[in-house]
């Protein structure tokens, strides 16, 4: 698995569209520490339909649906930088934060908010399988 570098995602919707953008963590808090010596540019989330074409239509959030499951899958594939866990924890990840935000308004998920949210996902999956 990858190194899991701080970074916030931000989603907006405009008139014709609706965008994520992954920022470095330093950019969203001058305080926050940066791993390494480099602070990356902010750059768009891509969908990652090469993993599961949920929406044709793109992102979207705040209810359950493909709009959100596409970008469940699309953080947790940046997040993790692991594709097939990504594929394996994205529909409830949608669940458990995607779907809980506020549709049609502007959101940041900040790294320190995705881990929590796995960490249950683990112990969830792991008390059903008996796994653990």
């Amino acid at each position: 698995m990858k190194t899991r570098k701080p970074r916030a995602y931000v989603g907006f919707t405009s008139d014709d569209a609706t965008y994520v953008i992954v920022m470095p963590l330093k950019m969203v808090n001058p305080e926050s520490p940066v791993y390494g010596n480099r602070a990356s540019e902010p750059y768009l989330l891509p969908p990652r339909r090469d993993l599961a074409n949920h929406s044709a239509t793109g992102f979207a959030w705040g209810y359950q649906g493909s709009g959100p499951a596409q970008l469940a899958l699309a953080i947790l594939a940046d997040y993790l930088g692991d594709d097939e866990r990504a594929l394996a924890l994205h529909q409830v990840f949608k669940s458990k934060m995607i779907a809980t935000l506020v549709p049609d308004h502007s959101f940041a998920i900040m790294s320190h908010e995705i881990d929590p949210v796995l960490a249950q996902i683990d112990i969830d999956e792991h008390a059903v399988t008996g796994n653990g």
